[in-house]
This record gives C-alpha cells, sequence and structure tokens, in this order.
C-alpha cells in the first residue's frame, strides 16, 4: 500500500486496521509516523505512541533486526527539535528540509553514537545516552 496517497488520518487508521504489508514500512513509513505523532502532541506523549505503534506492528516491519529503542528515541528527539525550528505545511515538505534524516539516518545517529553503542543489546532494549554528542 503507497502510504503517500493517504491522508496522515488514514495512514494511522490503516495501521490500525493492519492494511500495511511488511514490503510497505520502509524507512520513510517509519519517519511519517514518528512526524504525525509530534505534529499533534508533545514530545513525550509522541514517543509513546510512536514506541506503541512500532512494538505492536513489529510482525510488518521490514526491517531484518527487532524493534530498536535508542534509535526510536534518538530519531523522535532529533525530529522534535527540527520541527521546533521549522515550518513544515506536510511529511514531504518535513523530507525536503530533513534529507539527511531521509536518505542517511545512520549518518546523524554516527554525529552522536559510536557504532559499537548503537549496536548493543542495551541500546536495543532500552534507551542508551549518546556517547559522542548530546541530542
Amino acid at each position: 500500500m503507497d502510504n503517500r496517497s493517504l491522508s496522515d488520518d488514514g495512514f494511522l487508521e490503516s495501521i490500525a486496521q493492519g492494511q500495511f504489508s511488511r514490503g510497505d514500512t520502509d524507512h520513510n513509513w517509519h519517519l511519517r509516523l514518528a512526524w504525525i505523532h509530534l505534529k499533534r502532541a508533545p514530545w513525550p506523549i509522541a514517543l509513546a505512541e510512536v514506541v506503541s505503534t512500532l512494538r505492536a506492528n513489529q510482525h510488518i516491519m521490514s526491517l531484518n533486526e527487532r524493534y530498536h529503542h535508542t534509535i526510536t528515541v534518538a530519531t523522535l528527539r532529533i525530529m522534535s527539535q527540527r520541527l521546533k525550528e521549522q515550518s513544515n505545511s506536510d511529511f514531504a515538505d518535513f523530507e525536503r528540509q530533513n534529507a539527511d534524516l531521509v536518505a542517511n539516518l545512520a549518518g546523524v545517529l554516527a554525529e552522536h553514537y559510536k557504532p559499537e553503542t548503537l549496536d548493543s543489546p542495551a541500546a536495543r532494549r532500552t534507551f542508551v545516552s549518546p556517547d559522542k554528542k548530546p541530542l
């Protein structure tokens, strides 16, 4: 299913109804999920909603790895900070203004984390603070 043709409400409803398949949940799907929640709710509530949705839908995620809590929290924190500084009319506008998050999230996170930190089992299960540069 092409999530770009859906409204934000339609996107969230499609997730709730289980209409996305494994091949639909690419990186931009994850970013859009985070963007919608960050636009609608304060940071801690948005984070809780995204975490809940991702954990409940691990069976459809196209990632080869299981849910990774530190990457999720760090990504949402970075997105939250950027949203405070930007005016995005829609998700496509956010993507244009944040091409680095879209094309190279690993590179953005590498500014904050050593590879061995993000690769650790602890970072997958819980939030691990950055060990290179604060978020």
